[in-house]
């Protein structure tokens, strides 16, 4: 821990971005927008990792911190409340003004039909019309393999402009594929893949990948759990496999994961290109928390605490 605090000195907190408010236990700040800076956060650093031309990156955070449905650690909530907010985070980030100038073509990309039909229901209107929709296996057959897509699991803009339609002929060509362009999307969003739901989407968004000069965003994937060996190889060699082709490529951009150890609460955060910020958050550090080290090599989990 000394080493640790002792780096710190090496650097300037005022110069790494800070924690959004509001998400310390201690916080007297009653905000319910939480997520909007998160957003800001994550708008900042994905620009930034374009303009770097990085490839694969992730955004790592609690989905359910702050708004009228905020879950703590210390509070029970399902893996349909999760989905759900990483859902509605991915619409309402990918909706922002700021994201055209990332590219002229975004996908993003949903676990499974569900999901995407979930998508549909509660996202309608021009704002949110003008990505295309889809899910993980349509994607990965469509972008990766070239193999065309089932049609009712690709949504595009131009489809949604002209209201969309029931397909009944999966063998034609759909509006939906036409509308969506040729070449390789500038970005793609790919919502919660394989956490709680089959691991085959892990492998089929490696497929996604090493389109032009794409970027491939994960949102909230827990890729933690595949580099820290949380399958054993034996039973999921194919998993494994995948883990130490692509999944240790990742950067990730945005990584926001609580600490608690014997009375202790703080965070493991990181903004690219910044370097790695291991945060105390006691009563007396305020909303912003204290910076006890600032690291160029991510630690783990344990070394942090």
């Amino acid at each position: 821990a000394e080493t640790y605090r002792h780096e710190s000195r090496l650097r300037l907190s005022s110069q790494l971005t800070p924690l959004p408010k509001g998400i310390s236990v201690y916080s007297k700040v009653q905000r319910t927008d939480v997520q909007s800076e998160i957003q800001s956060i994550a708008m900042k650093a994905l620009k930034e990792a374009r303009a770097q031309k990085l490839p694969l990156v992730e955004l790592e955070f609690p989905p359910l911190l702050g708004g009228a449905k905020a879950k703590s650690n210390f509070d029970d909530y399902t893996n349909i409340d999760v989905l759900d907010r990483n859902r509605d985070w991915a619409m309402e980030f990918c909706s922002s003004n700021d994201l055209a100038s990332l590219g002229k073509d975004l996908w993003i990309i949903f676990p499974d039909d569900k999901e995407l039909e979930l998508t549909l229901e509660n996202f309608p209107g021009k704002k949110f019309n003008q990505a295309t929709l889809t899910t993980i296996d349509a994607a990965a057959r469509k972008n990766g393999s070239g193999e065309r897509a089932f049609q009712e699991n690709f949504f595009s803009g131009k489809w949604f402009s002209s209201g969309l339609k029931k397909v009944t002929q999966p063998e034609a060509e759909s509006e939906a594929e036409a509308g969506a362009s040729e070449a390789p999307p500038d970005v793609l969003f790919v919502v919660q893949p394989g956490d709680g739901g089959p691991m085959e989407d892990w492998l089929n968004v490696e497929l996604m990948s090493g389109q032009g000069e794409s970027t491939l965003v994960v949102l909230n994937g827990q890729l933690d759990r595949l580099r820290d060996g949380y399958y054993p190889p034996l039973i999921f060699p194919k998993v494994a496999q995948c883990t130490d082709r692509f999944y240790r490529k990742f950067e990730p951009i945005l990584y926001l994961k609580p600490l608690l150890d014997k009375g202790f609460s703080g965070w493991l955060y990181r903004v690219y290109p910044e370097p790695w910020q291991v945060i105390i958050q006691q009563k007396e550090d305020g909303e912003t928390g204290t910076v006890v080290a600032s690291l160029d090599e991510r630690p783990s989990y344990n070394e942090a605490v």
